[in-house]
This record gives C-alpha cells, sequence and structure tokens, in this order.
C-alpha cells in the first residue's frame, strides 16, 4: 500500500498543468519545489528541469494566438529550425522569456492575502505569464474523471 500512496502522490509532477500551476500560484512560485528538493531529487525530477519544463510552456504560450489569421501564412518551419541550430542566440524570444521568468522569480512571493486579480494588475510586466495563469490556474482542483 506504501508503494501505491507513493505512485498516486509524485504522478502530479509527471503532468505540465501541475507544474505550471504551482509556479503560476503567486504564493509558491518555485518554494515548494525548493523546499521539497530531496522528495524530488529521489522521485527523480528536480527543481531544475521543472522549471524547464515551465520555461518550454511559456515559449510555447508567447508564440502561440488565440486568434486565427485570416490568411494561411506558409510554412518555413524547416528553414527556421535549420537557422535556429546554427544561430540559437540570434532567437530573441527565447531570451526574453527566460529574462521574463527570471525576473518573475526573483520577486518575493505573494502574502498569504493574495489578491484574486493578481495576474490582471501583472500583465503588463508579464504578458505571456499572465496569459498562462488564465489557462492553468482556471483548471479546478479538483479535475478529476468522475467514476
Amino acid at each position: 500500500m506504501t508503494n501505491k500512496l507513493t505512485k498516486y502522490l509524485r504522478l502530479p509532477l509527471k503532468k505540465r498543468q501541475v507544474i505550471c500551476a504551482s509556479i503560476l500560484d503567486p504564493q509558491l512560485k518555485m518554494k515548494f519545489f525548493i523546499t521539497h528538493n530531496s522528495t524530488l531529487e529521489y522521485s527523480g525530477t528536480l527543481a531544475k528541469e521543472l522549471e524547464s519544463i515551465f520555461e518550454k510552456e511559456a515559449r510555447y504560450h508567447l508564440t502561440s494566438s488565440n486568434e486565427p489569421s485570416q490568411f494561411p501564412q506558409p510554412s518555413h518551419e524547416k528553414e527556421s529550425a535549420l537557422i535556429d541550430g546554427i544561430y540559437p542566440m540570434a532567437h530573441p524570444k527565447g531570451n526574453i522569456v527566460k529574462n521574463k521568468i527570471q525576473k518573475y522569480f526573483a520577486e518575493p512571493p505573494e502574502v498569504k492575502t493574495t489578491d484574486v486579480l493578481f495576474w490582471k494588475s501583472q500583465a503588463t510586466m508579464f504578458p505571456t505569464l499572465k496569459k498562462m495563469a488564465c489557462k492553468y490556474l482556471a483548471i479546478p482542483a479538483t479535475n478529476a474523471p468522475s467514476e
């Protein structure tokens, strides 16, 4: 039974939704993952790995758009992937996202009486993270399949 419980409790650490929601919570940020680093190491998931997963999600949200374009755009994915491979630093979006995430982590966590509209007030400073917060923090905590 102990093995089953341990497996059940570690399973959320492998889901990007849980990772992003935990990091986007202004009271937690990376605090949970840093304070429970020994448990994370034991489960094979380090805080740095979780941060990189979060960064990939932020890059995805930066490049994706909620509004579909009227005209289809030509696909230049192969050319851009080749150029990004040759000149990785020439792609500024990755650096922008990384800098914004580091700036967000550098700010102290909010007090326990956090305003519900925290991300609305932070929209100008962290537009990509605000977009992610609208998506991930809107998932109910009891998002379990009903039987």
